[in-house]
């Protein structure tokens, strides 16, 4: 595992001071969409889900989320055109921590402007303990920085605070 944390993990709040979040899930495949889904509901987060780029673009351009989770190669619009879009349109909002899934890594992290976009990209297939393992690790830093009244820095601000991870998936 590489890390390239920090990036965006942070210039939002949790959703609530009960300890959950809000989680948007940017994917096209329908099983992906329903495992994270129940993942994440079961740990007592609210999930929302956006099926192609264009959705996740209007997902995020309509709430707040605290997290979300792109699919890099989405229909429509990939992951890093929602995560361009939206912080180009988002100025001084608080924005969500992204995370890219994606079967092919190298490409994102070819790009350098592509790859500081995210606090983390996973490569699929992914194991899903992992992914949640991160959301406690973003949960828990927000907590923390917002019980010290302070912001973490964003990864969509260009910010290079901290560390960023990339996992190669299972066995690698």
């Amino acid at each position: 595992m590489i890390d390239i944390m920090g990036a965006s993990a942070a210039k939002s709040e949790p959703h609530n001071r009960t300890g959950t979040m809000k989680v948007l899930i940017a994917e096209d495949s329908p099983v992906t969409q329903d495992i994270l889904k129940l993942l994440l509901t079961g740990k007592g987060h609210e999930a929302h889900i956006a099926r192609d780029g264009a959705e996740a673009l209007k997902c995020l351009e309509s709430e707040h989320f605290d997290l979300a989770l792109l699919d890099y190669h989405m229909p429509g619009l990939t992951g890093f055109e929602v995560v361009n879009q939206f912080t180009d349109s988002a100025a001084g909002q608080p924005l969500p921590v992204f995370v890219a899934m994606t079967a092919d890594p190298e490409a994102i992290h070819a790009n350098p402007e592509q790859s500081e976009k995210f606090a983390k990209v996973f490569a699929k297939p992914f194991d899903f303990d992992d992914v949640l393992t991160f959301i406690e690790s973003v949960q828990s830093r927000e907590a923390s920085a917002a019980d010290a009244g302070i912001q973490a820095p964003s990864a969509a601000s260009g910010s290079d605070q901290g560390s960023r991870e990339v996992d190669e998936g299972p066995g690698e």
